[in-house]
């Protein structure tokens, strides 16, 4: 008994803690039957039952919930040291534009990578051997790869040693040319330098066709090896591909990232030598400054959009905070308050059993004592007598006795049990609503967290672009610094070209002067036609006419000469010291020439005075004979026209008067002497047109050999002062020779090291072709990666509608629920219909027996008016105990209030335990409900839980509702319980008049019925039960499968992760035999080794924890998005460097039509100046022609009378001859100014041909 005793205390404590059932009530229903007290047991157990498991369900939710946060702190690490690499990655690709799309390709194949990871466990000894072959294959590619460089090593030694026979070989011809001009005349030194320079050019030509030809098979020979790389290549890039898709991420990851450094390494010295030699051209130079100021502008952008975002985050961030402090203070506040309220209503709830654990005794001691004094028949106690039997029986009593009823002090309590109720509702609530703030403070720990550690990335991004843009800027300013310098060289080379122009316009301006004066003063000369006559006066006006006019012409030419001068002048300040030298030994040559012909001059002069002291004497001897003529005839002797012509104005000698026999004598003298003198003048006569035929002979060809000898002697000073220039320029050249032999022995390492910079550029250019062939062969492989991409897409699209058919599914399973919800629904409404009707029925029965009573008791009118009348008081009670439900419904009492007394604790226990019951039913219902709600939110997160947030809302909503819904179902049920126990009163107070058996006889059948339904209840509640553990043990099975699952993953991923660490091992073996240069990829190896078993560590943390696959799968959604992203950005980069090519090609372009265009340029002007210099010649001999006219007039002046007139035109002509000398000096200074100008911008020209033509067959 005592046993039994125990264990009915137990389950009593029990289902008054977990039911909320006084122990009185459940202690009273147990002592009816041993089938109630085996129900009670079988509650107990069922309640013990669900308890634990609900235990055991919250503990494993707790670990879980633990694990989750865990895995998802170590994902969201793990995604930072992936963001991390793939930052190092994004920086190495900008600085290696030829890698990006190999990185692309393996950025696009990782989706499918994740999700063959399960093939990969059968697949994976046939990946390691395709490895070791490819890196086979790799290893010889790389050998011929060098064999290739060696070869076009040896081929630019052999180029640099033709060179350098061919500087030899030059030298030698140098040598040889000079000897030979040294050893021939001068009047064939041009044409031998005429064809010298031919035969250079031809040796150049062939030179350069015998480079073309070298050129062309190195080209040939570069594009078979580059079409046998591209070949080994593919079939390199298919086995990758292969291989990508046969690796996990984790491999690719450091695979790529090992064979990038690799390559990276390896191209890095042709990148830095291909940038140093693409930045010194100009183009390159433009291009680089817009795509800067692009970056730039791209910088300050991204800089921008990363402040806005981290302002935004910080924002966030601290409004998470304040919300976070705001949630903890009122969390703690209602800890406190709840704290406070579960004390006060513990105390109320001990002091309520225990008052009501007396007024039970003291019911059932006042009824044991009605039933004697009843049977006895004895006379009602005293006030005094109840006072000291029970005190609580007094109190009511006095209740009763002071006016006050008893559903007066029922509907008191019934007040103070609802406020009870309300307050427990409230606090379920505020529990509730604390869990849930906690479990979301706890969903969004990991959030908050990957937020902070997202702020700090963003914040570590933004300082990197901040330096970048800085230094960006910096580049920007010296960038435009460099274009400030160019601009300012352009200006300048303007300005001279302007300069140029200007002085080539003015100088075709003075020789079309010259040109015009030449034509005026040829046109002169010519008109005066020389004769043998003697000149008229006019004759000499008009020649004195003609030297005024060419001193004229003279002195305007001597004005532009000065202006020349000047020109010329500037000219050799900014020509060089060779230049120079040239014009002082120019000017000394022509200062030796002019004092030779002064010296000439003279001699000319000594000449014409020996002739005109022989005419004297000739004179003299006429003027002798005259005298002897007078002496001996005494008459005048008649002048021919000859002597009157020629002889000068002198007076006749007067003969004196002699005698007759003198006279005789004289006669026959006089007749002799005319005898003579007639023969002496027939011979004059013949000697005298012998000596004028022979004179005009003489001086035709006089004329002639002065002609000659002008012609000669211009042609002797032509050749001696070409003679002068040669020498100099020979000395000059000499001079230079021995300076560019210096030079190009200086010059030959420079040109070697061009030419390698040449073979590297070349090189480039077919690397360039190769990446242009590569870039068509990826085009392809980007071809194909978008049919998978397709394909990819077709089996997203089939995956999103398995997971709209999964999301279908849900629906049925929400609208299941829903439907279950609403069964739940139309239960309670119908048990609340039932319970109605039963009321109503109740209410036929009170009527039936007020009817029976009214029959049987017509002694008792008096007191059935008097209980009637109580009856319709409790109606109106009811009543309004009804609008007063309805008014609890909409406010919330909060006032409490102390029960004093009860009365009529039997009716009150049935009454209680027909609550019991329902309650049971009600909870087991609940109990039920509960568990199926818990199984289905278990199987809800399991299987979505990408909608997590949002059924986390709704689930606070329908949590809130159900606590609504409950509060309500329990004050209805509480005034449903209030106005049964009203009606029971009513009731009670009626058959208490009638019949105590017969209501005895109905409560016992009413009750085994109730106990049959609840048997019934308690057996379907046990089916159930029973399929919920089948459901929970299925749950456990597939949690089991599960686990297995992932230890089954875990161990075939710690083996590709052996695996993995067996390769870092090789490759860092291998790393360490390499040289000192790849130190740095070491270091960067060891921390992708560190990393790369940290993630392994997190990895097997993770698996250990049982991270859910959904979590990774979403995971490799977004980094599925982030790879699309970065795809996108690289085939924008990829766009604009194809436009980059396309400027860089126009302005290539623009700067060959421009080089043309100035080409046409310089050759017109070349005609131009070869025509007028041509036309100068031709006005030089003209003018040297006339010149010897001029020289053979004042011969031909004889009379004595115009020797002042000659003397002056003499000096005059001096004049003209200096002056037309240091003009045909001059001209001929400018002629081989402008020829060794037109020969350097032909030789330009050609050099410009053959860099096009080189750069055509480039």
């Amino acid at each position: 008994m005592a046993a039994s005793a125990v264990e009915e205390s137990e389950v009593v404590t029990t289902l008054s803690v977990n039911l909320g059932i006084s122990k009185e009530v459940i202690a009273q229903f147990a002592s009816l039957n041993e089938d109630a007290a085996s129900v009670l047991l079988k509650v107990k157990q069922v309640l013990d039952e669900n308890s634990s498991k609900d235990e055991k369900y919250r503990s494993d939710m707790s670990t879980l919930r633990r694990a989750r946060v865990d895995a998802e702190q170590q994902f969201s690490q793990i995604e930072k040291q992936l963001i991390s690499c793939n930052a190092r990655l994004e920086s190495e690709q900008k600085q290696h534009e030829r890698l990006q799309k190999e990185h692309e390709e393996t950025v696009a194949t990782l989706a499918e990578k994740q999700k063959r990871l399960q093939e990969v466990e059968s697949i994976k000894e046939d990946a390691s051997t395709n490895y070791s072959r490819v890196s086979r294959l790799n290893e010889q590619l790389e050998s011929e790869k060098l064999e290739l460089l060696s070869v076009v090593e040896r081929k630019n030694q052999e180029i640099d040693r033709l060179n350098g026979a061919n500087s030899t070989k030059c030298e030698a011809q140098a040598k040889l040319d000079q000897i030979q001009s040294q050893e021939t005349s001068f009047k064939f030194r041009e044409k031998r330098i005429e064809q010298e320079k031919e035969l250079i050019e031809r040796q150049n030509k062939w030179l350069s066709e015998e480079l073309k030809t070298k050129t062309d098979e190195l080209v040939k020979l570069r594009k078979e090896k580059s079409s046998q790389v591209l070949e080994l290549q593919s079939q390199l890039d298919e086995r990758t591909e292969e291989l990508s898709h046969l690796k996990t991420s984790a491999e690719t990851l450091k695979e790529s990232n090992t064979e990038l450094n690799n390559k990276v390494e390896s191209y890095m010295h042709k990148l830095k030598e291909a940038r140093e030699q693409l930045v010194k051209t100009e183009d390159h130079f433009k291009t680089e400054l817009a795509s800067q100021s692009k970056l730039a502008v791209l910088y300050k952008d991204s800089a921008d959009e990363a402040k806005r975002k981290s302002e935004e985050l910080l924002t966030a961030f601290e409004e998470l905070q304040k919300l976070l402090k705001e949630s903890n203070e009122g969390r703690l506040d209602l800890d406190s308050r709840l704290m406070e309220q579960e004390n006060s209503h513990a105390e109320r709830v001990r002091e309520f059993e225990e008052r009501i654990s007396k007024l039970d005794k003291e019911l059932e001691n006042a009824n044991d004592l009605l039933a004697a004094a009843r049977q006895r028949g004895a006379a009602p106690l005293t006030p005094a007598e109840l006072s000291t039997f029970s005190p609580t029986a007094a109190a009511t009593s006095s209740f009763m006795k002071s006016g006050m009823t008893l559903t007066q002090i029922y509907s008191q309590y019934v007040e103070v049990s609802d406020a009870l109720q309300q307050e427990k509702d409230e606090n379920i609530r505020l529990k509730q609503y604390l869990d849930q703030i906690l479990k979301e403070i706890e969903e969004k720990a990991p959030v908050l967290q990957q937020q902070r550690k997202d702020f700090e990335q963003a914040l570590h991004s933004v300082d990197q672009l901040s330096r970048r843009l800085d230094s960006a800027l910096v580049e920007n300013e010296e960038s435009k610094v460099f274009a400030e310098e160019a601009a300012k060289k352009s200006e300048h080379l303007k300005r001279e070209n302007d300069r140029l122009r200007n002085l080539s316009a003015d100088l075709s301006q003075q020789v079309q002067v010259l040109l015009k004066e030449c034509e005026e003063a040829r046109g002169g000369v010519v008109s005066s036609e020389p004769s043998v006559h003697p000149m008229s006066s006019t004759e000499v006006t008009s020649s004195s006419q003609v030297i005024s006019e060419h001193l004229v012409t003279f002195r305007s030419i001597e004005e532009l000469q000065q202006q020349n001068q000047k020109l010329l002048g500037v000219i050799r300040e900014l020509s060089e010291e060779k230049e120079k030298r040239e014009g002082d030994n120019i000017i000394d040559g022509l200062q030796k020439k002019l004092d030779g012909s002064l010296k000439e001059v003279e001699g000319l002069k000594e000449s014409r005075e020996r002739q005109m002291h022989m005419v004297e004497a000739v004179i003299r001897q006429r003027d002798m004979y005259r005298v002897l003529l007078a002496n001996s005839g005494q008459t005048p002797i008649p002048t021919t026209d000859v002597d009157l012509s020629v002889l000068t104005s002198t007076p006749l000698l007067k003969t004196p008067d002699k005698s007759g026999a003198e006279l005789e004598e004289t006669k026959v003298a006089l007749k002799e002497l005319q005898r003579h003198f007639e023969t002496y003048k027939t011979d004059r006569v013949q000697a005298e047109e012998k000596s004028s035929e022979r004179l005009d002979k003489l001086q035709s060809e006089n004329l002639e050999l002065n002609g000659n000898n002008a012609r000669l002697k211009s042609q002797l000073e032509f050749a001696e002062e070409r003679h002068a220039m040669l020498k100099s320029n020979s000395e000059a050249f000499k001079k230079e020779a021995s300076a560019a032999s210096e030079k190009s022995r200086n010059l030959q390492v420079a040109i070697s090291k061009i030419q390698a910079t040449l073979d590297s550029v070349s090189q480039d250019m077919t690397n360039t072709k190769e990446k242009c062939n590569k870039l068509e062969v990826m085009c392809e492989n980007v071809k194909a990666e978008k049919a998978l991409m397709k394909e990819s897409e077709v089996r997203l699209m089939q995956e999103n509608k398995s997971l709209l058919e999964h999301q279908k599914s849900q629906n049925v399973l929400v609208t299941n629920l829903q439907t279950l919800q609403n069964n739940l629904e139309r239960s309670e409404f119908e048990a609340r219909t039932r319970l109605g009707s039963q009321v109503e029925t109740l209410q036929r029965e009170v009527n039936l027996l007020k009817r029976k009573q009214e029959s049987e008791d017509k002694h008792h009118k008096s007191v059935i008016g008097t209980w009637e009348n109580r009856v319709q008081e409790l109606q109106s009670q009811l009543n309004t105990e009804i609008k007063t439900h309805q008014q609890a419904r909409e406010q919330l009492l909060t006032s409490t209030r102390d029960v004093d007394s009860v009365q009529l604790r039997c009716t009150q226990a049935e009454k209680q335990l027909q609550a019991t019951e329902k309650r049971l039913a009600d909870i087991l219902e609940k109990e039920t409900d509960s568990l199926q709600e818990a199984e289905e939110e278990r199987i809800r997160k399991e299987t979505t839980e990408k909608y997590t947030v949002k059924i986390q809302e709704f689930e606070f909503k329908l949590h809130t509702t159900e606590a609504k819904v409950k509060g309500l179902e329990e004050q209805l049920q509480q005034a449903k319980q209030h106005a049964e126990q009203f009606k029971s009163m009513s009731e009670a107070n009626e058959s208490a008049l009638g019949d105590l058996n017969k209501t005895s006889d109905e409560f016992k059948r009413t009750t085994e019925s109730k106990l049959q339904t609840a048997e019934q209840d308690v057996t379907q509640y046990k089916s159930r039960v029973t399929t919920l553990q089948a459901l929970n043990q299925d749950l456990n099975a597939t949690r089991a499968k599960l686990a297995r699952e992932a230890e089954s993953q875990t161990k075939s991923l710690r083996d590709m992760l052996s695996k993995v660490k067996a390769e870092l091992e090789e490759a860092l073996k291998k790393t360490q035999t390499s040289s000192a240069a790849e130190l740095t990829a070491k270091e960067e190896l060891k921390e992708q080794a560190l990393l790369a078993t940290e993630a392994q560590d997190k990895y097997e943390r993770e698996l250990v924890l049982h991270a859910n696959d959904v979590q990774a799968l979403t995971s490799v959604k977004e980094q599925f998005q982030e790879q699309s992203s970065k795809f996108q950005e690289i085939e924008d980069r990829a766009l604009a460097a194809e436009q980059k090519l396309q400027e860089y090609t126009s302005s290539w372009e623009d700067q060959k039509k421009a080089k043309a265009s100035e080409a046409k340029k310089i050759e017109a002007r070349c005609a131009d100046l070869v025509n007028q210099n041509s036309t100068l010649h031709s006005q030089l001999e003209k003018l040297s022609a006339q010149l010897a006219a001029s020289k053979r007039s004042p011969v031909q002046i004889s009379l004595p009378q115009k020797e002042g007139v000659a003397a002056e035109g003499g000096e005059e002509s001096k004049k003209t001859v200096d002056e037309l000398w240091e003009i045909i000096r001059f001209v001929r200074r400018e002629k081989e100014i402008s020829e060794t100008k037109c020969e350097l911008s032909q030789s330009e020209s050609i050099r410009y041909q053959q860099r096009c033509e080189y750069l055509k067959v480039k």
